[in-house]
């Protein structure tokens, strides 16, 4: 399912989208990273969703939030998959996109640490979480991107338990297998990440849980969904619907079967040992978005955790700049 590729190659522009295989209508999805936080794109690929309902779409891995929002805003891809937070954090340096439908709707980024550093600490997964996260001043944590979701929930958890935000180091490692290789080499103390970096450092033996955040340790606002120009969504309203009714299809496969859908998808994650992509799995599924509709609240949510994290959203960032009801309620007729 999944496209490596650079974004530059993707169709720019909707008459260059249409007439694709059989009639189908080609997009390209630049998604942030390849995660389970991205299971109902997944599910609608390799369900026959998308191609069900027009599409004809091509994934390509971004390598983080940043490069994904980026393809949109030059047009290269017409679509990004990431988070709200980093849709806010574009807006704030006075470029907009549009967030229209839901694939998450609650945070299943886990912080776990090297079993060595867990040991210097005599602290494990159990200890009382104001000691694990004070423990964190000092270390080197591995995140997705620099800046992006990951890093705020850290840089959010901090300042809660007296300890300064620039107090931890970050480095960027992408994807889960080189997640996996800094810790094995300990060029990190630990990694945060969403499903199924965490469970796959777990599986092999190199780490052990700090912040079960996925089971709800700690509960940052927190939103991830589908992303577009507001023109993109004004002048091809069509295609922005027919993609989000084969991501609700989806999330209500994932509903109904969840068994049945992380089998589904499972050959999408061939990198990952069984046991880590079912621990993923487990952690990621109940907070799948249950419909891709829009809402206020999930808005305020995100712009609170990102002032618990440092970083104050302009006042003028308002809910209708940055979001937008109008192709969800299309397809669940308004229900939230």
């Amino acid at each position: 399912m999944l496209v490596m590729g650079a974004l530059g190659t993707a169709c720019s522009n909707s008459s260059a989208n249409s007439g694709g295989a059989r009639g189908l209508t080609n997009v390209t999805i630049a998604q942030a990273t390849a995660s389970l936080l991205f299971a109902p794109i997944y599910v609608a690929q390799d369900h026959g969703l998308f191609r069900k309902n027009g599409l004809n779409v091509k994934v390509v891995i971004a390598g983080g939030a940043s490069t994904a929002l980026d393809a949109v805003v030059s047009n290269s891809a017409q679509f990004a998959a990431c988070g709200l937070s980093d849709v806010l954090l574009l807006a704030s340096k006075g470029k907009f996109v549009q967030a229209f439908a839901s694939l998450v709707t609650a945070n299943p980024d886990d912080i776990v640490v090297t079993k060595q550093f867990a040991a210097s600490k005599n602290l494990t997964t159990a200890s009382p979480l104001a000691e694990k996260v004070r423990a964190l001043s000092g270390a080197t944590i591995g995140v997705v991107e620099a800046g992006t979701v990951p890093q705020q929930i850290v840089q959010w958890l901090l300042p809660q338990y007296g300890v300064s935000a620039s107090a931890v180091k970050y480095v960027a490692l992408h994807d889960p297998a080189t997640a996996l290789a800094a810790m094995q080499h300990n060029r990190v103390d630990g990694i945060a990440f969403p499903p199924p970096g965490p469970q796959s450092a777990i599986s092999a033996g190199v780490a052990e849980m700090w912040i079960d955040s996925s089971n709800g340790e700690i509960k940052p606002g927190f939103w991830s969904g589908m992303v577009a120009s507001s023109a993109y969504l004004r002048a091809n309203k069509k295609t922005a619907v027919a993609l989000a009714r084969s991501l609700e299809e989806a999330e209500q496969y994932i509903g109904s079967d969840p068994t049945a859908a992380a089998k589904l998808i499972q050959k999408d994650f061939t990198g990952q040992s069984s046991a880590a992509y079912e621990a993923g799995w487990e952690a990621q599924e109940p907070v799948i978005a249950k419909t891709v509709a829009v809402n206020e609240g999930q808005f305020k949510s995100v712009i609170s955790f990102l002032k618990g994290a440092g970083t104050t959203v302009p006042s003028d960032v308002t809910f209708s700049k940055v979001m937008t009801n109008a192709v969800a309620a299309s397809v669940t007729g308004g229900r939230s």
